[in-house]
């Protein structure tokens, strides 16, 4: 119940903000999403435990180890050098629908210089704000978002609703960062370092 309520304001806000932005200038049309994480290790703990034979077990882990597909750094994100990358992004779809046994959820990866992160993401938390975004540019070393003046409110209310996770936020389906807060918005910008 609290979450229609949650949706039905929402939809209310970002209907008030087509009129509000139309007087800004808007140059952002494309798709903005914000999901709470979850941990992938999960899936790949459950996958390991599900196998009856502890050789199969054994396997399964030393497989999951030479792969970074366990939790070695006690992170919600699992780092993956990218040397393994390649060859764990095979691993998960061989055994997509051992490892996902939800159909709302799947992996997403996000690339940095040495490693690649990846989370689990909740379809169904996820809520799509591209209305609330007027501008995001690419600087050298950041991106710069900037929101509609209201959407403040959408973003903490979003991040009080998971408050103990990271967001992720995603840009036209890629994932730009994980935040805990949007607190630090100065005249509705974000700036995001680049990594």
């Amino acid at each position: 119940m609290r979450f229609i309520l949650f949706l039905s304001g929402f939809f209310i806000l970002i209907s008030c903000s087509s009129e509000q932005t139309a007087g800004m200038k808007k140059s952002f049309d494309g798709k903005f999403t914000l999901t709470p994480a979850e941990s992938a290790l999960l899936c790949f703990d459950r996958y390991a435990e599900l196998k009856t034979k502890k050789s199969e077990k054994q396997a399964v882990l030393k497989t999951l180890k030479n792969l970074d597909l366990y939790n070695k750094n006690n992170s919600l994100a699992l780092i993956v050098s990218n040397s393994k990358t390649e060859r764990a992004k095979l691993f998960i779809q061989q055994h997509k629908e051992e490892l996902l046994l939800e159909e709302n959820l799947s992996f997403i990866w996000q690339k940095r210089d040495r490693s690649s992160l990846l989370f689990l993401k909740d379809l169904e938390k996820s809520i799509e704000i591209g209305s609330l975004v007027l501008s995001v540019k690419q600087e050298d070393s950041a991106t710069v978002i900037q929101f509609a003046p209201f959407a403040k409110r959408i973003l903490s209310g979003f991040t009080m609703k998971h408050l103990n996770r990271p967001i992720l936020l995603e840009i036209n389906d890629q994932l730009i960062t994980t935040v805990k807060s949007f607190g630090k918005l100065e005249n509705g910008i974000l700036k995001i370092d680049n990594y």
